[in-house]
């Protein structure tokens, strides 16, 4: 799964990819991981980043252009 929202969404809070991995409360190569697509983001995480970053679940999969 290709993340360039919640990339996007990553730099606009002025997390560096240590503090994100942090954040969510995984290790730096679980979220390069979910980037490359060799696994996928748990729907929990998804939850966590959609209520803490005030946006919808659709939004931070690029399924609406709408936060």
């Amino acid at each position: 799964m290709n993340l360039p929202i919640i990339e996007s969404e990553r730099i606009k809070h002025r997390q560096s990819k240590d503090e994100f991995a942090a954040f969510l409360g995984v290790s730096k190569r679980t979220v390069s991981n979910w980037q490359s697509g060799k696994t996928q983001m748990p729907l929990s995480k998804l939850l966590f980043l959609s209520q803490n970053w005030n946006c919808s679940v659709d939004y931070l999969l690029g399924l609406s252009k709408d936060e």
